[in-house]
């Protein structure tokens, strides 16, 4: 037998990549919440719309009624205003890696 060590189990995070997104989500809750909070009301509406709600821009547009391209400016720019923030944190270390993208 090999010097290896027995008994010893791997660390959850790479036992289930899973688990290590879920620990990434929760350590940037507060700071999503907040950054979501300080958007302009029309920008987090839609940014909600197409995030929570799954509609696509346009269906998002029509909810709000708006044209199309508005809401695709105003999805572009709430992303835009949450992206730095949370790379801030993120660069500071107060953040586990994020996996997957905002939108």
């Amino acid at each position: 037998m090999r010097g290896g060590r027995r008994g010893r189990r791997p660390c959850p995070e790479r036992r289930s990549p899973i688990r290590g997104r879920r620990l990434d989500a929760a350590a940037l809750a507060p700071a999503l919440r907040h950054a979501l909070a300080e958007l302009p009301d029309e920008e987090r509406e839609v940014m909600l719309l197409v995030s929570w709600e799954q509609l696509t821009p346009a269906e998002a547009a029509a909810a709000v009624g708006v044209p199309a391209g508005t809401a695709r400016s105003r999805l572009h720019r709430a992303r835009g205003r949450l992206r730095e923030p949370l790379a801030q944190g993120r660069l500071e270390g107060r953040y586990l890696a994020v996996t997957g993208d905002l939108a």
